[in-house]
């Protein structure tokens, strides 16, 4: 497959006019300039695939439900929105569901080798009660010996786990967590800054959904988000939907933290892609409307953004480059899950590419060197 005449963006440089040649899913040659052989893209952009390292459902599935089909659908429809690598993510639930779930993504990945779900992102139940948000406070519990040594035979499948540093055994957990390659993020939680500093001792850097179920910033206790500023080396998850972050707080994270270091998510729930209406997430009823999606309480209970509004957010609110932005939707997330066979436009690199208009809506999407949505 060879695309031509079309603008090239990678997250560190663009090729006003260039082309790309693919073979056997990878990226065989790419350059500047005009060729003959190929399909004419003229006026459209090709960037990396995005990447999602957060989400729990869409088109009325989710992760918890582990239906394959359901799974399918939610895959073509990231497709559509041009994410090419995902991790379902979970919720607090019963311990032997999580396991159900571990096995039902493990059982896809064999039966899909070339899909786009790459693993899993635990969130829950390892959380404060205090800031739990929308997770089901009936399940949230501090960790144990047994559990963990059961989700550890789990650690190629899991590459994120949410926890609260401050709840009991979270710091050893933590420890043991990093040491066995799985990403540990600090989240629903009360955290302290001191309690920052003990789980980055541990080797915990990563902040989920950051400003969202932590303390807020104050000037006597920074906490999470006071950390999340200071520390270079740690990654921020970011929803940009204009809901869970102002414009202003989205400003202001790109303006102190380096964009390889902030992670673009939606954290979905499964009524992303569909009508307003009543769902359900964590076994509670959630109410969305035209913007969010919300437990009867009015709490926040994940999102309907999609990752490709959430990059047009982006640059619209900071007026940075397309390219600068992909640090955040393509080459952070990949990073902090340490996948680093894509998201470049790079001789060798995986074929996970996607072409964009001027209004930077998805017009072809190719997983492994295949077209898998085509407007």
């Amino acid at each position: 497959m060879i695309l031509k005449n079309c603008r090239i963006v990678d997250p560190f440089f663009s090729i006003e006019s260039g082309y790309i040649e693919i073979e056997d899913g990878c990226i065989k040659n790419f350059g500047a300039g005009r060729i003959s052989k190929g399909e004419d893209f003229s006026g459209a952009t090709l960037i990396p695939g995005f990447v999602d390292t957060h989400m729990h459902g869409a088109l009325g599935f989710d992760t918890m439900d582990r239906d394959e089909n359901g799974l399918r659908k939610i895959e073509e429809f990231l497709y559509s929105k041009g994410v090419t690598t995902f991790l379902p993510t979970t919720i607090s639930c019963p311990f032997d569901e999580l396991i159900e779930t571990l096995d039902f993504i493990e059982r896809y990945k064999e039966k899909y080798p070339f899909s786009s779900v790459e693993g899993v992102h635990v969130e829950g139940p390892y959380l404060s009660i205090e800031r739990k948000g929308a997770q089901n406070p009936k399940f949230i519990k501090s960790p144990d010996d047994e559990e963990v040594e059961k989700l550890l035979e789990y650690k190629e499948t899991i590459k994120v786990i949410t926890i609260a540093p401050e709840i009991e055994n979270a710091l050893k957990f933590i420890k043991i967590f990093e040491k066995s390659g799985i990403t540990t993020a600090l989240g629903h939680s009360t955290a302290t800054y001191e309690d920052f500093l003990k789980a980055h001792m541990a080797g915990s850097r990563r902040i989920t959904h950051f400003f969202n179920g932590m303390n807020p910033l104050h000037h006597r206790e920074v906490g999470l988000v006071g950390a999340g500023l200071i520390h270079e080396d740690v990654y921020v998850e970011l929803i940009c939907d204009k809901v869970h972050s102002t414009p202003e707080a989205i400003k202001l994270v790109f303006k102190n933290k380096n964009f390889e270091k902030i992670i673009l998510i939606t954290d979905s729930m499964r009524a992303t892609g569909l009508e307003p209406g009543e769902y359900e997430l964590g076994k509670q009823k959630v109410i969305v409307d035209e913007t969010s999606a919300r437990l009867e309480d009015g709490t926040l209970a994940g999102s309907i953004l999609t990752l490709d509004r959430a990059v047009k957010n982006a640059v619209s609110i900071t007026g940075l480059p397309l390219n600068e932005v992909l640090k955040s939707a393509v080459t952070a997330p990949l990073n902090s899950i340490k996948l680093y066979d894509r998201g470049r436009i790079m001789k060798g690199y995986k074929a996970d590419l996607v072409l964009l208009d001027d209004k930077l809506d998805v017009l072809m999407t190719i997983k492994n060197g295949r077209v898998v949505y085509s407007v």
